[in-house]
């Protein structure tokens, strides 16, 4: 039986890929799909952790990899007000928790918001008329997440999103901006590690790949006519990690994007993290990304971690107490290319993710 959803699942990822999908995403919430994401650490490594197990905000890049999580995950992450793209205020929030039932599957609840701001825009409406105002528009995504492991070290994972889009935002009609009409789409993702070496010297190497918006979901514009497309997106990767006398973790990552239904978006993404476990973790990468109208364009990344309770965490070691906690702080500076053709500077964030791990 695991074999046939194995099985299942690799026949939806190739025709997904294979597809001849139209070119038929047009950049509609560039912001949520391309901008800031949750995870500091992601961020901090290239922005990328497609084959990384484990990590409490794999449901967004790879569903499969909360298989991997155990005990009680709280996280939360979030940037400062900042220049993006048009808005010269937007902030970003995103938050999750999940639930290891048993020994194979993981529930999670996790939530994406970009808030644009107050900003000026003015418009034609289809009346004729001009309108001029302020605007401070949201767009929000919440999504349920499911994983287990099917197979030995074989994991898979589905998320079921409800995407709440506010027609008032971007570059989007604006009439009628109030029938924010949600969209539902789903994410698919599958991860396989494979561990060797010995006690003081455990390695793994991990593949992974995932669809977001499997079923090419879209919206309507507000005249409840005309549909666009939101992106569909393929990434693909793998990482080595090795931990000497489990304490001096490398880890090393590599990944490919591409957006099918665009011939924009494409992109490479590497990280490296070094961490004292469970104390201390320092983190660089680089991507390249194929923006519109900008073509291939590359930056730097880098961020570090720190466990505040670190400790009480000696603490227990020392007095013989299993470690039932694990509360992780990370940083990551981000840089970002804007799609404003008229607009020569990068734009520029602090990513602040907070993590609470309850082990059972």
């Amino acid at each position: 039986m695991k074999a046939k959803i194995v099985m299942l699942i690799l026949i939806v990822f190739n025709c997904t890929y294979n597809k001849g999908f139209s070119q038929s995403y047009e950049g509609a919430f560039y912001e949520m799909f391309f901008g800031i994401q949750p995870s500091a650490r992601a961020e901090a490594m290239g922005r990328s952790i497609v084959s990384i197990p484990g990590d409490a905000n794999s449901y967004y890049y790879n569903p499969a990899g909360s298989a991997a999580l155990n005990g009680m995950n709280i996280n939360g992450s979030g940037t400062e007000q900042a220049q993006y793209n048009l808005y010269s205020k937007a902030t970003t929030a995103f938050g999750g928790a999940s639930w290891k039932f048993g020994k194979t599957v993981t529930l999670g609840l996790s939530f994406d918001i970009f808030n644009t701001g107050e900003y000026d825009l003015s418009y034609i409406a289809n009346s004729g008329d001009t309108v001029s105002g302020k605007f401070n528009t949201q767009v929000q995504n919440y999504r349920l997440t499911v994983a287990s492991e099917v197979y030995k070290n074989l994991f898979a994972g589905l998320n079921l999103n409800i995407f709440v889009p506010d027609k008032n935002f971007g570059y989007l009609p604006f009439e009628n901006g109030n029938e924010n009409d949600p969209v539902m789409y789903f994410d698919l993702g599958l991860l396989k590690s494979y561990n060797f070496g010995s006690k003081d010297k455990m390695q793994d190497l991990n593949f992974g790949a995932s669809v977001i918006n499997l079923n090419s979901a879209g919206y309507y514009y507000s005249d409840g006519v005309n549909k666009g497309k939101l992106p569909l997106i393929f990434r693909i990767g793998s990482s080595y990690n090795i931990l000497l006398n489990k304490t001096f973790n490398f880890l090393f990552n590599t990944e490919y994007e591409d957006v099918i239904n665009s011939k924009y978006y494409e992109g490479i993404h590497t990280g490296f993290e070094f961490s004292l476990r469970p104390f201390l973790y320092l983190r660089a990468g680089y991507f390249l990304q194929d923006v519109p109208g900008t073509g291939m364009s590359g930056h730097f990344t880098y961020g570090a971690g720190i466990n505040p309770l670190f400790l009480g965490y000696l603490a227990g070691m020392e007095s013989g107490h299993k470690i039932k906690f694990q509360l992780i702080f990370d940083y990551s500076r981000v840089t970002l290319t804007s799609i404003l053709k008229d607009k020569q500077d990068n734009d520029k964030f602090n990513l602040f993710s907070l993590t609470l791990i309850r082990w059972f």
